[in-house]
């Protein structure tokens, strides 16, 4: 019976929607966690993550069967409508967009910090991001097959990078730079972790692809959590192991020079190879991340406003996009933590917690009671969050 379940379940649909919900949750947002989380120190930063992965597969589950009691192709802000009424409709359109375009200025800020102080192909990393900007607009106005061709090749690049990074840094570990505690610093590292396991807004799809079976969701949702988990551990304890948290190289100095963990992870190395698969893996999973954001925020609103799906309007709106995202990077605040911890990261609270458990409320759902918990958390959260922000 146990082996016929199985069999049922893990075919090949189910492999698929594993690994959208590992693909759409990893991204360039990974490159900043050990530097976020390095304050609490490794310990703290793995009760943390335990703490996200629960959450955010709880809320997976309770949205999952929103949508299962609702008719096939729901979306957020469709499925937010009907359950909630018109008056929500503008304030998750709102979430959608800050999520969006914070995860686009911290990309494009990341890249062009590479740019200018790992590669020194530019002078600054206002520069770096400018250079980036010019040789990628084009390209993401030639349409999503072509984009998603590239993200393709891109994103076994960053698999094999990964995996190589980790078999060759782990000797570089310290057990010593593990011991650091403080766990009045953790509360700060949230909004991050949860924006990091967002894969709620292809659940919809997810589910009519795995043709509206119940069991097929939870398990893809469970799977594809607990990997994503996994491999941000094996990230935090490599990163957190071998680059010191104070000093003039150091996750410290990474955080105040709004860098990636890779900066102060190859200029440690003494391995030519390591520094190589670090700055393959960097890259690739910010391209990646910067095309599927970029193209996703694109069709959000050409459906949302009815224009015509066209070049010229995908130039019009990628460009004032990507303009006011280097504005913003020639200002002296820290673009990439900032946007990933307040703009993605109280975005994510609402989209990924509060609006989930909240539909769930509102529509019946049997798990009635924790999703109240999780409505009043999420909206604690997001306050102390904004208090601490203004």
């Amino acid at each position: 019976m146990q082996q016929a379940i199985l069999t049922r379940i893990l075919d090949g649909k189910f492999l698929a929607a594993v690994s959208i919900v590992v693909g759409t949750s990893i991204g360039a947002g990974m490159l900043g966690l050990p530097v976020e989380t390095a304050r609490s120190g490794f310990f703290p930063s793995i009760c943390l993550f335990l703490l996200t992965w629960f959450i955010t597969i709880v809320t997976g589950l309770l949205f999952s069967d929103v949508i299962l009691s609702r008719a096939p192709n729901s979306n957020y802000v469709s499925l937010g409508k009907t359950i909630l009424g018109k008056k929500y409709t503008g304030v998750i359109f709102g979430f959608y967009i800050l999520l969006f375009y914070s995860l686009i200025a911290a990309y494009t800020k990341a890249v062009g910090t590479l740019l200018a102080h790992d590669f020194s192909l530019v002078g600054s990393a206002w520069a770096g991001s400018l250079f980036f900007i010019f040789l990628f607009l084009p390209l993401m106005c030639l349409g999503t097959s072509f984009i998603g061709r590239v993200n393709g090749f891109l994103t076994i690049l960053m698999l094999g990078s990964f995996f190589l990074l980790i078999s060759l840094g782990v000797q570089n570990v310290s057990l010593p730079f593990l011991a650091h505690q403080n766990w009045a610093q953790s509360f700060f590292s949230l909004p991050l972790l949860i924006s990091s396991f967002g894969f709620h807004g292809t659940l919809p799809s997810l589910v009519d692809y795995l043709d509206r079976d119940r069991r097929k969701i939870q398990w893809a949702i469970v799977v594809g959590c607990t990997i994503t988990l996994l491999i941000y551990l094996a990230w935090e304890f490599l990163v957190l192991g071998s680059v010191p948290l104070t000093g003039e190289i150091s996750l410290t100095s990474a955080w105040m020079n709004d860098q990636t963990a890779i900066t102060p992870m190859s200029q440690l190395s003494q391995n030519s190879s390591l520094w190589s698969f670090a700055h393959v893996f960097s890259l690739t999973a910010i391209i990646t991340s910067f095309c599927g954001v970029s193209i996703g925020l694109i069709d959000f609103l050409i459906d949302a406003f009815q224009w015509k799906r066209s070049f010229a309007t995908k130039a019009a709106l990628l460009s004032a996009i990507y303009v006011s995202v280097l504005l913003l990077s020639l200002t002296d605040l820290r673009i990439f933590y900032l946007s990933l911890n307040y703009g993605a990261g109280i975005a994510g609270i609402f989209l990924l917690i509060f609006l989930p458990a909240f539909m769930a409320r509102k529509a019946g759902h049997q798990g009635k009671t924790i999703a109240t918990v999780l409505v009043f958390s999420a909206v604690a959260l997001a306050s102390c969050l904004i208090s601490f922000f203004v």
